[in-house]
């Protein structure tokens, strides 16, 4: 299976369609779903919508869109779940004005450091319902639609950004029956991360990214903190769905035999849900308690 689509609650969806559509990201579908399948999914009790956006042509990656009442709640810096959307992009400098001139948050200042034989530039903006989005400008890319259209602005969503407790327990949950594959493991300790995440202390990161096979887009981002900052955060609640908070959805084209496979690494599954073109879905928790989505491949 590969991690395909990254699932976004939006409390203004227009809003957070102009939003995502600015970066160069298009709408291809939009799905009524009714308040039994929106249950099921999200947790939400109206119907939702869901905006499918894709950047062009990109085969993963892409942003599903999901309405929901309930917005954002407070969160705190250690806290554990959904974090980020990371980008990649070819002009930070572009990357920010676009996000600013949106209407986003951009007064993070940006993080220059280096990453083993890699240097990284990164930049924030905060946009509709708290997102957190960080802009990427490395030496060395993982594979994206940039590979292929370099005079491109940004890329696919290239990872979505977790905190955990333990990152070893992440990677144990995905890397056993769930196949993915560790690409990367690594502590950063570089000083002003902390202000760029806004910590209230200095803290070193532990950051592992998993993927498929093909390292293809979205890559699983799980960051945790070292020096103390992990017995600090509580769990973020992804349920009901709310705004502004990252979920990552898996495709797969047997998804009764993946998801009976998965719980042998402790994941759990809510309600199959039938959606259009006999297709199929349902929500999920891995085994360290991590919400995430699983599709059969057809409901793209």
């Amino acid at each position: 299976m590969s991690p395909a689509v990254c699932v976004l609650g939006c409390t203004n969806l227009p809003e957070s369609v102009a939003f995502w559509t600015s970066f160069g990201f298009i709408e291809r579908s939009r799905v009524q779903l009714d308040t039994e399948q929106s249950v099921s999914l999200y947790g939400c009790t109206e119907p939702t919508t869901e905006v499918l956006l894709c950047m062009p042509d990109a085969i993963a990656g892409h942003l599903r869109l999901v309405s929901t009442s309930r917005h954002r709640p407070a969160i705190g810096p250690f806290d554990r779940g959904p974090h980020a959307i990371d980008l990649y992009t070819t002009d930070m400098g572009r990357s920010l004005t676009v996000a600013s001139a949106v209407g986003a948050n951009t007064a993070f200042g940006q993080l220059d450091y280096q990453f083993g034989p890699m240097h990284l530039q990164e930049g924030k903006c905060v946009g509709p319902d708290g997102v957190i989005v960080v802009f990427v400008d490395i030496t060395r890319r993982r594979p994206s639609v940039l590979d292929r259209f370099p005079d491109r602005l940004h890329s696919e969503v290239h990872s979505v950004v977790n905190i955990v407790g333990s990152v070893d327990a992440a990677n144990a949950t995905w890397t056993g029956a769930a196949g993915l594959t560790l690409v990367a493991d690594a502590v950063i300790d570089t000083p002003e991360l902390g202000e760029f995440l806004q910590l209230p202390h200095p803290d070193r990161c532990r950051m592992s990214l998993l993927a498929d096979q093909g390292v293809s887009p979205i890559r699983f981002e799980q960051l945790g903190f070292i020096d103390g900052g992990a017995s600090e955060g509580v769990d973020i609640s992804t349920w009901p769905l709310p705004g502004g908070l990252p979920l990552v959805e898996f495709h797969c084209p047997h998804l009764d035999e993946v998801a009976l496979e998965l719980t042998t690494s402790g994941h759990t599954f809510g309600q199959m849900v039938t959606l259009g073109n006999r297709s199929s879905a349902c929500t999920s928790l891995d085994g360290v308690g991590q919400r995430y989505l699983l599709r059969s491949s057809a409901s793209l």
